[in-house]
């Protein structure tokens, strides 16, 4: 039975594909999560948390273990070059975002709950009667946790600078592992067996 030499690149795209869905998740949940009730944050922050802690032991195995048997025909996977400075700029970019999430994490969980929003303030009419909404705004108007405690714009801003760096880096990984690259590389069947994946 032949060789299957894209198999690091079939074993590799399940993890990657995880990460683009729990991006894309965390993309949709964001927006309206500045006035949703404090579970609904918090299962965001357990969500968005996951995607750290597991991009970063993904990209440790990677190091430890696969990148120094491709990195002696693939420039691209030697120490501190292209696929690990990537994941040195994804680092970067996920410490930001679990420091926050900790926090923010802590001060809701602490919280009794989003706030309503300001009361309008009343505006004198020509007859000498207050002028108003009839109080009707404040209802209308859904609750929103303070800025210090939950930022949705925050969060959206560090989503998308980690989303810069980690879609085309997985592209580009992906690319690298393609039985194309590998074969043009010169690896020996006994050299990919022993690539553990």
């Amino acid at each position: 039975m032949p060789y299957n030499y894209n198999r690091l690149y079939e074993g590799m795209v399940p993890f990657h594909n995880g990460f683009r869905q729990k991006l894309r998740m965390l993309e949709m949940a964001t927006p309206g999560s500045q006035g949703a009730a404090k579970s609904n944050v918090l299962n965001l922050i357990r969500l968005a948390l996951s995607l750290c802690e597991h991009l970063e032991m993904h990209h440790m195995i990677e190091e430890r273990h696969i990148f120094g048997h491709l990195a002696r025909r693939l420039p691209q996977f030697e120490s501190g070059k292209t696929h690990e400075a990537e994941h040195a700029q994804m680092h970067a970019a996920l410490e930001e975002m679990e420091k926050y999430l900790r926090a923010s994490s802590k001060k809701l969980s602490s919280s009794k709950g989003a706030l309503p929003p300001p009361a309008p303030m009343p505006i004198a009419a020509s007859d000498g009667e207050a002028a108003g909404d009839g109080g009707k705004r404040g209802a209308d108007v859904e609750r929103a946790w303070p800025e210090d405690t939950w930022s949705e714009k925050r969060f959206a801003e560090m989503l998308h600078r980690l989303k810069t760096v980690l879609l085309p880096h997985l592209e580009a990984e992906e690319t690298s592992l393609k039985e194309a690259s590998i074969r043009g590389a010169g690896f020996t069947e006994d050299e990919l067996r022993r690539i553990p994946l």
